[in-house]
């Protein structure tokens, strides 16, 4: 039983408040006063002026705040051939600094699943940015485990009127989540004539064009209104084969004197690109590695004709030769099969969208409310490598002795004297690896809103209670193959094997657990070029590759009751005082497929169930206080504060607050500053995520390996001290990597933010110029470490051992095994701290001429530090400086030049991203050993400048906007191997680089 304390204290005041503003509307039922006509039309005026500005709970009579707000309308986005709302939000100085999670992270393990679009800002995360709908908590949206935040796939840009984005934290205003700001998606309301539009954008060279076809209509009347828009989109799929910086992932190394490229050299005599630079689209492909005491690999032999015979290997020779002989290295192995460039860069997706709003006055009160249905389907198309370990001689009964050959299904095939006695063999060829997504998302909203009255304690006090409810329903179906259908000598799932018959045909058996046969089965010969192309009947394709679904749900019910007014005047003006209570539920249930539960999916690591619930009752307040007006350097001096306790079911109540001063000094100069506190319980994903197990190969995480030729010293300290040979070699099973949530271990989360910004608005200039200085401290933070993060920073700081060390087991001295790392517990923790600081510049310039008028806007970030402290007391590694490197550039920015003239409007728009670099996360030097050469590393992105152009035409009944985006066709900067996960030889996490290349956009929207 839960004991009564402070917690369940804050619950009871939290269900009396709800109860006391229901009670506080009822009377206005009741009395109903009369007005005649002009008093009407000066409190419709009044109310019209008061409106709610993000970032604060009053209403207020100008478009002001102490906190720092950017606004993009959809007028301004759609000039700039923005035609979706995740474009529009992540493109945004504040979110444009730091890495992305969208839909070009196909085939990595990201929150939310495939396809998924999630805004951070200000770097901090997308669990850290809260998403609100007209002012209203978005339910997160996603597939897979680790669905935490908005999928901003779900908005339909056809309805957003503009977004607001606060560029503070607001936790004691909007609850958790609020650490980095907050954006606020605004949609159109009142539609008076039916509209339909249509919009593309198309890329110049092909792949990943878009296109949108949405409609509208509405009918207004004396009472309200009501409006229903439907929207369809469809992105079509970008490859790799269609751009050059995807097609062929290379070296890209120089040498240090010269400055030469010295890429290796493409040798297999069966590549389109054989004497160039090498491409490495995957590993190696095409091949079989066969074990006898030592490695031999063959290759496909460019001179095998016809179908293989009854041999083994036919259409293979040993690599570097002829024939057989002497391995000479890895130049000719096949590491770009044309299948790898029909991988996805973008995947193809579709989206389907109806929304209703409305409103209708009761007299005593407003009604309102808003449905909005998304489907989303997304198909990824990749590949990966297949490689059983297969069991020849080991399958087929006996190993031979001496006479060093592999037994073949109808034969022998000789391998040369050099092999000595073969074991088994590893066949590698490609096999689908794709996914498909399809996610329902429904969100629904009813509420009232209302006056009380202008007689009485509460007169000119109004107040607003609203129920939603959010529904992310979603599949998520991947290409695999079940273990249990691999003849593989090394993976004890295997449940079939292959036998000779009387005649001395290959025979498949399916064996029951007692190894009794039970049924027969395809007998598929891993060791063919057909093979080897996946080049198989139907029946063998329908028993090797199979699909594993798993299905998510995430659900949110949000109750919410605000009241604000005047509480008394002051000689400056009235007090404005807002409260309010709220109350939160949120659910996820996972479950993977079954092949993914059970641990079946070769090469794959297995998933178990994710479910946890979650409720949260909150109390808020918010007080504005003008402390001085119309003197002499105070033209207006304006106090704010706020508040919020909370109580989450699992995890003690506690309270955040907020202060901020705006201080209109005389016209041309104002001062605002704000300073609070947030408080982010770990999300659902965080504290259940089921258990996923992986495999991490040794040198993929291991800074021992031969830790003698390191040049890093505490790591040759630290790997001596842990008792490991200077030339360990690393050779072993790879590690188990378990990865979960951290319910039961992980604390909240706590952030201190604070702003100081400066705006000069000289009248006789026509300029505006808002400078914010921005800090942000999230102490705690939840975060999941990779496995090389763990053992790195066990090894390279100057402590040892340290917190890292006991995230993992090495096996020890004398085992079978020894020195390896057998287990890396890489669950969801609590890391020190993350700190982020810097300056947001937003600057307007306007100018009326007698033929048009001029308009232009920049908005910029200029990042100074971003920091992570891993653990309390672990310097070196467990501290890194992440500002400036790839992905988290220290300075972008956004400026866009509009004329109007008519009905014509003429924009030139410029995006600007500053030189990033990751030359501090390896080393001091660029220069490497790679290749057994010292080489020039290139670890950094030259700045970055993209460009693009409009015009739009505006009549009495449509408008068409036409345009160029990239319009110098400017490509994403080139990094070497190793640098960052790179798409070709594009840095992955640089997601602030246009992929798709120069393309037109034009939109039409005819009103009838």
């Amino acid at each position: 039983m839960r004991k009564f304390g402070k917690g369940s204290l804050l619950r009871s005041t939290v269900l009396a408040g709800f109860a006391a503003t229901a009670f506080a509307a009822s009377p206005a039922l009741a009395q109903e006063p009369e007005e005649d006509e002009d008093e009407q039309e000066e409190q419709q005026a009044r109310s019209s002026d008061r409106i709610v500005v993000t970032g604060s709970l009053l209403r207020r009579d100008e478009f002001s705040s102490s906190a720092p707000i950017q606004v993009i309308t959809s007028e301004t986005a759609s000039l700039e051939g923005l035609l979706d709302t995740s474009e529009i939000l992540q493109e945004s100085s504040i979110a444009a600094g730091s890495t992305q999670i969208n839909t070009q992270f196909g085939g990595f393990i990201v929150n939310g699943g495939p396809g998924v679009n999630t805004v951070s800002l200000r770097g901090l995360g997308a669990q850290r940015t809260l998403i609100l709908f007209n002012g209203r908590r978005f339910g997160p949206a996603g597939v897979q485990g680790r669905v935490g935040a908005v999928d901003t796939n779900v908005i339909p840009h056809s309805v957003v009127q503009r977004v607001e984005i606060l560029k503070d934290g607001a936790g004691s205003i909007y609850g958790s989540d609020a650490v980095a700001g907050v954006i606020n998606v605004i949609t159109r309301t009142e539609i008076d004539d039916p509209q339909l539009s249509f919009s593309t954008s198309l890329p110049f060279e092909g792949g990943g064009e878009s296109y949108t076809l949405d409609g509208a209509i509405g009918h207004s009347f004396d009472r309200g209104f009501l409006t229903l828009s439907a929207a369809y989109n469809r992105t079509e799929r970008l490859q790799r084969a269609d751009r050059d910086y995807f097609v062929c992932p290379q070296d890209y190394v120089f040498d240090p004197v010269t400055g030469e490229r010295v890429d290796r050299i493409e040798r297999n005599p069966l590549s389109d690109n054989q004497g160039n630079f090498k491409c490495f689209n995957s590993g190696v492909v095409n091949a079989i590695d066969v074990f006898a005491g030592g490695t031999r690999r063959l290759i496909l032999d460019p001179n095998w004709q016809g179908k293989p015979g009854s041999d083994y290997f036919a259409g293979f020779r040993a690599r570097g030769t002829n024939g057989t002989g002497t391995q000479l290295g890895i130049e000719e192995t096949d590491t770009d099969d044309p299948r790898l460039r029909q991988q996805d860069i973008l995947p193809e997706t579709e989206r389907v969208s109806v929304y209703l709003t409305g409103e209708y006055d009761v007299g005593f009160a407003n009604l309102y409310g808003e449905l909005l249905y998304n489907n989303r389907q997304t198909d990824q198309v990749r590949n990966r490598q297949f490689f059983p370990w297969s069991g020849n001689p080991l399958a087929f009964g006996g190993v031979p002795g001496s006479n060093a050959h592999m037994q073949g299904i109808n034969g022998d095939f000789t391998v040369g004297s050099d092999f000595g006695p073969a074991i088994y063999a590893r066949p590698i060829t490609l096999i689908p690896f794709g996914t498909q997504v399809d996610i329902d998302y429904f969100y629904g909203v009813v509420g009232a809103n209302g006056d009380f009255g202008t007689s009485g304690f509460l007169s000119d006090w109004s107040w607003d209670m609203h129920l939603s409810h959010s529904i992310s329903d979603g599949s998520y179906t991947s290409d695999t193959v079940d273990a249990r259908n691999v003849v593989d000598v090394l993976d004890s799932r295997t449940e079939i094997r292959h036998v000779l018959d009387g005649s001395g045909n290959v025979v498949c058996e399916r064996l029951d657990a007692a190894g009794n046969v039970v049924e027969s089965c395809p007998a598929i010969n891993y060791f063919t070029p057909e093979f080897a192309a996946l080049d198989l009947t139907d029946e063998e394709r329908a028993f090797l590759l199979t699909t594993d679904t798993g299905a998510t749900e995430y659900t949110q019910t949000l109750f919410n009751a605000v009241m604000t007014g005047e509480v008394f005047e002051l000689p400056a003006g009235p007090v404005g005082m807002a409260v309010g209570v709220e109350y939160r539920r949120s659910e996820i249930d996972d479950q993977p497929g079954p092949l993914s539960r059970s641990g079946n999916q070769w090469g794959l690591s297995s998933a178990v169930v994710t479910q946890g619930t979650d409720e949260l009752y909150e109390a808020f307040a918010e007080v504005e206080v003008p402390l001085i007006a119309g003197q002499p350097f105070f033209e207006e001096l304006t106090l704010s504060a706020s508040g919020r306790v909370f109580d989450y079911e699992l995890y003690d109540a506690d309270s955040v607050y907020k202060l901020g001063l705006n201080w209109q000094v005389h016209p041309v100069l104002r001062l605002r500053s704000t300073f609070g506190t947030s408080y982010r319980a770990p999300g659902l994903f965080e504290l259940y995520l089921g258990d996923q197990t992986g495999f991490l190969g040794q040198g993929a995480v291991d800074p021992c390996i031969e830790w003698g030729e390191s040049t890093n010293q505490n790591i040759r300290t630290n790997c001596a001290a842990d008792g490991i040979p200077d030339d360990y070699p690393g050779i072993g099973s790879s590690a188990l990597s378990i990865s979960q949530g951290g319910a039961g271990q992980l604390e909240p989360e706590t952030s201190e933010a604070f702003t100081l910004g400066l705006i000069l608005t000289p009248t006789d200039l026509n300029l505006s110029l808002a400078l914010d200085y921005f800090e942000i401290e999230v102490n705690d933070q939840v975060a999941q470490l990779s496995g090389g993060a763990i053992l790195g920073g066990c090894y390279s700081g100057t402590q040892f051992p340290n917190a890292f060390c006991d995230l993992f087991d090495r096996a020890p001295a004398g085992a079978a095994n020894e020195y390896n790392v057998l287990e890396i517990r890489n669950q969801f923790i609590n890391i020190n701290s993350q700190r982020t600081e810097g300056l947001d510049i937003t600057l307007r310039y306007e100018h009326e001429f007698d033929f048009g008028e001029l308009t232009y806007d920049l908005q910029g970030t200029w990042t100074f530090e971003d920091l992570v402290d891993t653990f309390q007391g672990v310097d070196g590694f467990a501290t890194n400086e992440f500002n400036g490197t790839i992905g988290d550039p220290d300075f972008v920015a956004q400026s866009n030049l509009r004329f109007i003239r008519g009905d014509w409007t003429f924009s030139w728009f410029t995006d600007f991203v500053s030189r990033m670099g990751n030359d501090q996360l390896f080393t001091n030097s660029p220069i490497d050993t790679f290749n057994g050469e010292d080489t020039l590393f290139k670890r950094y992105t030259e700045p970055y400048f993209q460009h693009g152009a409009s015009v739009r035409y505006r009549s009495a009944d449509w408008v068409a906007t036409v345009g160029v985006t990239n319009i110098f066709d400017e490509h994403p900067a080139a990094v070497s191997t190793g640098t960052d996960n790179r798409l070709g030889n594009v840095a992955l996490s640089a997601t602030q680089f246009d992929l798709r290349g120069r393309a037109a956009f034009v939109s039409v929207t005819k009103s009838f």
